[in-house]
């Protein structure tokens, strides 16, 4: 009996919690406040320095949000446009010089004579160059050629005068004699043949025997000079017996 009334009491107590629940009336919840909602900016990432490079200078402004320029001075913070303005200088003019013609046609001029004018001594400028050493006298004389003066010739090898110089000789001594300023320069000649020692030696002797008649004629010996070439200053160039014959000479030059 006494399970059945714990039984009854337990139904009933589980009934009435149930409908407890189902009276109760249901709690609202208060609303919600609003929530301010904080935007946070991302920090700005820094651009990377540039270096400049030599020669060049680079200048970088900081720009706003607007994208202005901030340009900084002493006293305060200027924005400028977006597009900052240049200010391009004008070339300077070259300074021209003006010359202003002047009317010289009435006006007359006068040279003025110099007070006490500077003479230079021209004997000073102009110095006197000294006077050569003197030389041997045959060298000083302007021998020349002369028409009325025959040249003599010699066999090969010999210095022997032939009759037919001996003649030419005597009409050389009437012409000095008519001429007595005239000197004689007597040239001594040979040909290509022999060697240069021998031919100066052979010319020399042709020069003196030439000079020895002349004096033997009559001619001041003061008046003649001798000189060898040898074959150094032949008159023709070929290689024949009258080419060498033109050149086996005792030659004349007169000098008043």
């Amino acid at each position: 009996m006494r399970l059945i009334c714990g039984i009854a009491i337990f139904i009933l107590a589980v009934g009435v919690t149930g409908c407890a629940k189902k009276l109760a009336p249901e709690v609202e919840n208060p609303p919600e406040e609003p929530v301010e909602t904080v935007s946070v900016e991302p920090e700005p990432t820094p651009e990377p320095e540039t270096q400049p490079e030599e020669g060049f200078d680079i200048q970088v402004q900081e720009t706003e949000e607007s994208g202005a320029f901030i340009t900084e001075s002493p006293e305060e913070n200027v924005e400028s446009s977006t597009i900052p303005d240049f200010q391009v200088e004008a070339p300077k003019e070259e300074e021209t010089t003006k010359v202003e013609q002047m009317d010289m046609s009435n006006n007359t001029f006068v040279a003025e004579p110099q007070e006490n004018p500077v003479i230079e001594d021209t004997a000073k400028v102009f110095e006197q160059p000294e006077e050569p050493e003197k030389i041997e006298e045959a060298r000083l004389l302007a021998f020349e050629p002369t028409a009325q003066i025959e040249d003599v010739y010699f066999a090969f090898d010999s210095f022997d005068l032939d009759e037919k110089s001996k003649d030419r000789l005597r009409a050389n001594v009437q012409w000095l004699k008519q001429n007595p300023n005239a000197k004689v320069e007597i040239q001594g000649h040979c040909d290509e043949r022999g060697t240069n020692n021998y031919n100066l030696g052979l010319g020399e002797r042709r020069a003196l025997a030439t000079k020895k008649f002349l004096a033997s004629q009559g001619v001041d010996e003061s008046r003649l000079h001798t000189i060898s070439y040898g074959e150094e200053k032949p008159f023709c160039f070929e290689s024949s017996e009258n080419c060498w014959w033109r050149n086996r000479r005792a030659h004349f030059l007169i000098s008043e």
